[in-house]
């Protein structure tokens, strides 16, 4: 479990308190099957589009757990970027198929009481338990320093 700065507890969120826990994209191998058909069609040109396309989705989604919020960065030219402070997930699960269990990959659904995104999907991605205990982690501890915050008030 990771260990708080001893300042961490006792102060408001801040830039400088906040920490990039992880940032990744979706799993290679949650595009297996369009890599597959598109070097199976690359002598025909189409496969290459398909290859394209793989490409694009790889570079147009990021999702960043920082030890205060959750950030979903969307977009390869124009970005959408969704947040979410991380006291105010309420639930964190995993989905796997039999297959996406093989190759490693999963979509972890965020529940929120934020309005603005009540749901979030971050697909395909490797090693999705393990990604979601360690948001479990830090929104407990997120809770833990608001509940702190609101004592001392």
């Amino acid at each position: 479990m990771p260990t708080q700065p001893a300042s961490y507890k006792n102060q408001p969120f801040s830039d400088e308190n906040e920490k990039t826990v992880f940032a990744i994209s979706s799993s290679l191998m949650s595009y297996l099957g369009q890599i597959v058909i598109g070097l199976i069609l690359t002598p025909v040109l189409i496969g290459l589009f398909f290859l394209l396309n793989v490409v694009i989705q790889l570079l147009s989604v990021r999702y960043t757990l920082t030890s205060q919020r959750l950030f979903i960065k969307t977009g390869l030219i124009a970005r959408d970027i969704e947040e979410i402070e991380l006291f105010r997930i309420k639930d964190v699960k995993v989905e796997q198929s039999v297959m996406q269990r093989i190759l490693g990959y999963g979509t972890i659904t965020i529940i929120s009481n934020d309005e603005t995104a009540p749901l979030l999907y971050l697909t395909g991605v490797s090693n999705p338990v393990k990604k979601k205990e360690q948001i479990r982690t830090y929104v407990r501890m997120a809770r833990e320093h608001v509940r702190g915050l609101m004592l001392m008030n």
